[in-house]
């Protein structure tokens, strides 16, 4: 039995301002018949990364862009699923050396890089298809065609498409398997194979729907399930405790961090405290010296108020900040997630800031009405 290799290119011209479906059924049957091959496979290649082949049914009906409908309805799809290339930078390809590479290879402008949507489609359909050659004849049917796709809509090309045809010139005789008797594939187990199967061997999770979810009806779910396996160590949950129980790290650590933060809110206002105190001792000279001039209780602690919330504002917008990034990307591993309120972040920031004022205010009345000779006297 003689084996036979036989190959063609052929030579396309793309339209270049949409996406070119060249059927070239005639052709690859032509092709077929020169290559006198009687049975085997012709395998049609792309020899570029921004074309594809297939073979689907010939829609006949042509449009006003020259498309079948069928092949409208399939550019359609996949404008959806990857659009357009139709600004700079929609897409990370191309780079700045790819684009470079492109002048070095004499392409004419940097332009024609600018294909990224022809390479990801041509990756979803492939460059190539394989079609059975059975006594002579392409086995497509009566709808099936042969169409190079040419993805890159940037400019017209001249395109190049390889045609190999390999298998036997002679007969291969009957190739009917099994006499040609169709497959049942579709097996159904007969009532004396489903009683001798274990069937608790295929079952990891069984889920049974209840219309009133109790105890009771709990323990008669678990019931049933130990009379059909009882060898199984079958656990019965709801599905609301078996949904918490997968957030219960989630919780665990949401506790920890609470903890951590008052304790570290707490630290926070025993400094402040002595600060405060630090603070009022270190200007009761210059305190006593505005009251002597006529300045009132309320205008001192306002001063001293004015002057620490001053820097307390400029740490809670930082906080604020640090807060909604770290919030921001913890989310990310939840596959529902919440909005991040800005509202959240102002009652906080009122409530922090409200702990500050009352520090500062507490921690001034006393020196605020200090007698300003007293003050003096120990300097």
């Amino acid at each position: 039995m003689e084996f036979k290799v036989f190959q063609k290119e052929l030579e396309l011209q793309s339209r270049g301002w949409i996406p070119t479906f060249h059927d070239v059924t005639s052709e690859i049957i032509h092709i077929v018949e020169a290559s006198g091959v009687k049975n085997g496979t012709v395998t049609i290649a792309s020899h570029h990364t921004t074309c594809s082949v297939m073979v689907q049914e010939c829609s006949h009906d042509i449009d006003s862009f020259e498309l079948e409908y069928l092949q409208h309805d399939l550019l359609d799809i996949m404008r959806k699923m990857i659009p357009d290339f139709a600004e700079e930078h929609q897409y990370r390809h191309p780079g700045p050396i790819h684009t470079q590479f492109g002048r070095y290879v004499n392409e004419p402008g940097d332009y024609t890089s600018m294909n990224t949507d022809g390479h990801l489609r041509s990756v979803f359909f492939g460059r190539s298809e394989a079609m059975t050659i059975k006594d002579g004849v392409l086995d497509g049917g009566e709808f099936a065609h042969v169409y190079f796709v040419d993805w890159d809509h940037v400019r017209a090309r001249h395109r190049q498409l390889n045609v190999t045809v390999m298998g036997t010139t002679e007969d291969v005789g009957d190739r009917k398997w099994n006499g040609g008797e169709t497959i049942n594939t579709l097996h159904k187990f007969t009532d004396e194979e489903k009683a001798d199967f274990d069937w608790s061997r295929l079952m990891q999770t069984l889920v049974v729907k209840l219309t009133d979810v109790t105890p009771e009806t709990m323990r008669k779910v678990e019931k049933t399930i130990r009379e059909v396996a009882p060898d199984s160590d079958a656990e019965v949950k709801s599905y609301a405790e078996t949904f918490r129980s997968l957030y219960d790290p989630t919780r665990q650590m949401k506790r920890t961090y609470t903890l951590g933060a008052l304790f570290a809110l707490l630290i926070a206002v025993i400094g402040l405290i002595s600060y405060v105190r630090d603070e009022n001792y270190r200007r009761s000279a210059e305190i006593a010296v505005r009251k002597v001039n006529g300045a009132q209780s309320s205008e001192i602690v306002s001063m001293l108020v004015t002057d620490i919330l001053k820097v307390a504002v400029f740490a809670v917008i930082i906080g604020d900040a640090g807060a909604w990034l770290v919030a921001h990307y913890w989310l990310q591993q939840f596959p529902v997630k919440i909005a991040l309120n800005p509202l959240f972040f102002i009652i906080a920031d009122i409530v922090v800031l409200a702990i500050v004022v009352s520090v500062i205010v507490i921690g001034s009345l006393k020196i605020a009405h200090t007698n300003p000779v007293e003050s003096l006297k120990n300097e």
